[in-house]
């Protein structure tokens, strides 16, 4: 009798999805209020599937599936935390005041308040979330920039045109405006029809000075981008 076929995550979802509710009470997240357990429930789901081949069918599955909803939880603690402010476990914050400062408002002069404020206060208004209904100006001081790449490259090949020899620049125009295929631009500097070594070199040569003389033009700041 051979061994048994390993089942499948759809085969065991249901008992991975017990064995996730029962630690629901692990849960008292005040300070991410914009989490909840099916949130995190989904995380865990989605780590097991993407771990599912290294799960030993032959062994118990609830242990293997408990050691995961615990490691994440772990790092999601540390992840989804590292930015909260000090006062969300503090004892002497109620209620939105502060007990020990005498302003009742938390302040520097409580010294992990103010440590995290330096440190940690930045990325903690990064992550938080708000509504784009209430931030407009925000939002739409945020500068656009769009290039205009027509009048750029119009301005480019100005500049080009009066640094460029009569043979390279005939090169940028055939290699850059028309895009023609090497060997033809080859044939039209009159070289011989079969295409040699030498002459597709010359070209490459020539097309290697034309983009370092852009480059120069471009770092001068003469063209608008």
């Amino acid at each position: 009798m051979g061994r048994p076929r390993k089942p499948s995550f759809e085969d065991k979802y249901l008992e991975i999805k017990a064995a996730l509710d029962k630690r629901a009470y692990l849960w008292n997240l005040k300070a991410k209020p914009d989490w909840s357990w099916e949130d995190f429930g989904q995380i865990c789901l989605l780590h097991i599937y993407k771990k599912w081949h290294l799960y030993n069918y032959m062994k118990p599955l609830a242990p293997w599936v408990n050691k995961i909803i615990y490691t994440q939880f772990s790092n999601f603690l540390r992840n989804q935390l590292r930015f909260v402010s000090p006062c969300t476990r503090c004892p002497l914050y109620h209620g939105g005041a502060c007990l020990f400062t005498s302003s009742k408002v938390p302040s520097r002069e409580c010294s992990f308040f103010s440590k995290w404020q330096d440190s940690h206060q930045s990325g903690f208004n990064i992550t938080l979330p708000v509504s784009t209904e209430n931030h407009q100006l925000e939002i739409n001081s945020v500068p656009h920039e769009q290039i205009d790449y027509v009048s750029s490259k119009k301005q480019l090949e100005v500049e080009l045109k009066k640094r460029l020899s009569p043979f390279h620049w005939k090169i940028y125009d055939w290699c850059f405006i028309k895009e023609l295929p090497e060997e033809q631009v080859v044939k039209k500097m009159g070289f011989k029809k079969e295409v040699g070594r030498s002459d597709c070199k010359q070209i490459r040569d020539a097309v290697f000075v034309i983009k370092n003389i852009s480059k120069k033009i471009l770092d001068e700041g003469i063209v608008d981008l």
